[in-house]
């Protein structure tokens, strides 16, 4: 069964009935995944359950096919199914494939200036993903928000864009970190004394630091952790960035948030930025979430372990998005200090 709600707020009519009816195949996780789904705001959300689910959004290159990659109805945070990468003992930067779907099926809903964007999405890892070192990469991604395709035109637009702000586990450091603009790839990381930097600045001490990760929040195999990144662009203009410490045209005076949480705990403010500037220069705006394993640099002529994860209950909203089991979300906490 599909599990979607998209730009217009109209849920499956099997679903909602099921809802109705207070039914669900996944019981109390999927009574709780439709809670959030239907919530105020809620733009689009997507249950990964199965291929008829969620497969016309693979992306068309063939390699997540190859890969074995697919929809695993055994392991699953709610549903039927999840969403499940293989990433093969040999292969390059995309050899697990990746997936990615607009924030509507029409293509005619983003978000811009002065606009809220919350997306929430539940990740498993395995211990080989986690621990393989891989050649030559410089990191695993997570998730892309970007910018949507056009309505009425056959391109599509693709991962690599200019205000994208991604989700990645940097140099395999075994936290998640975040970069902004395809191409520069500026990094969000707060300086910190004379010789350091804050790579996930919301964290209290003893702080997540380029010398010192003690006080990162970490990756853990082998459990559905959530993440929740929030976007509010703001008014478009030139302006000096608190990020890259520079005059930039774009969305300025923009706040990125990230949301972490381990499987059953609520989450935790790991990133938090005022004053951004979003790199954009041509009138585009937020419409497109990619879920992907990708490592730029990946060696392929390495043999590393087959490795797997796990990607299910997506959601995309104009609301800040309750953790998984809770019932309400809790006040933001004061945002932490920025970039001198």
């Amino acid at each position: 069964m599909k599990t979607a709600i998209h730009a217009a707020g109209v849920l499956n009519v099997f679903a909602l009935t099921m809802l109705v009816c207070g039914q669900s195949w996944g019981g109390a996780a999927e009574d709780d995944f439709q809670k959030r789904a239907t919530a105020a705001g809620v733009i689009r959300a997507e249950g990964l359950n199965s291929t008829a689910d969620g497969g016309a959004y693979v992306f068309p290159d063939g390699n997540f096919e190859k890969a074995g990659s697919g929809f695993d109805t055994g392991i699953k945070a709610s549903g039927a199914g999840s969403l499940h990468f293989v990433i093969p003992a040999n292969g390059g930067a995309s050899a697990g494939g990746s997936w990615r779907v607009n924030f509507s099926e029409a293509r005619n809903v983003t978000i811009g200036a002065g606009q809220d964007l919350y997306v929430q999405w539940r990740q498993r890892f395995d211990s080989n993903w986690l621990n393989t070192k891989f050649a030559g990469s410089g990191g695993w991604k997570q998730a892309i928000l970007g910018e949507g395709d056009v309505p009425g035109a056959n391109l599509e637009v693709g991962s690599c864009s200019e205000l994208e702000v991604v989700t990645q586990n940097t140099v395999l450091r075994g936290f998640p970190q975040m970069y902004h603009n395809c191409g520069v790839y500026q990094g969000f990381e707060e300086n910190y004394g004379a010789f350091d930097f804050k790579l996930q600045n919301a964290m209290p001490s003893p702080f997540c630091l380029y010398h010192d990760s003690t006080g990162c929040f970490k990756y853990y195999p082998n459990e559905w952790m959530t993440f929740q990144v929030h976007l509010k662009p703001g008014p478009r203009g030139t302006a000096t960035s608190t990020l890259e410490k520079k005059s930039v045209t774009g969305f300025t005076n923009s706040t990125v948030e990230l949301w972490v949480a381990r499987e059953g705990k609520p989450s935790q403010l790991v990133l938090s930025w005022t004053g951004v500037v979003l790199h954009e220069n041509s009138g585009k705006s937020y419409g497109k979430v990619w879920l992907l394993p990708y490592q730029t640099g990946k060696d392929a002529t390495v043999t590393n372990p087959v490795s797997n994860v796990w990607y299910d209950e997506l959601i995309i909203s104009r609301n800040r998005i309750a953790d998984p089991g809770v019932t309400s979300v809790s006040p933001n906490p004061p945002q932490s200090v920025k970039a001198q």
